[in-house]
């Protein structure tokens, strides 16, 4: 066994792991970052800020010399 090697200490349910809330429920884990992008905001003076809404599918692929130029790339 692993704690024979090393000196271990058991300290219950993980609940917080590298930046990750970990919630137990009853499909199995619930994993979130809001804590860790809260402390990110916090630190940088941005709690006040809003979303930004960006019109672009999450898993584009994109690539200098194919598809059509932006219209209107301010938004972007």
């Amino acid at each position: 066994m692993i704690s024979a090697a090393f000196h271990m200490k058991d300290l219950g349910p993980v609940r917080y792991f590298l930046g990750i809330k970990i919630d137990r429920i009853n499909a199995g884990f619930f994993l979130s970052q809001k804590k860790y992008i809260g402390d990110i905001l916090k630190e940088f003076g941005m709690l006040q800020s809003k979303p930004l809404l960006i019109l672009m599918y999450s898993h584009t692929k994109l690539t200098p010399d194919k598809g059509d130029p932006l219209l209107d790339p301010s938004s972007y």
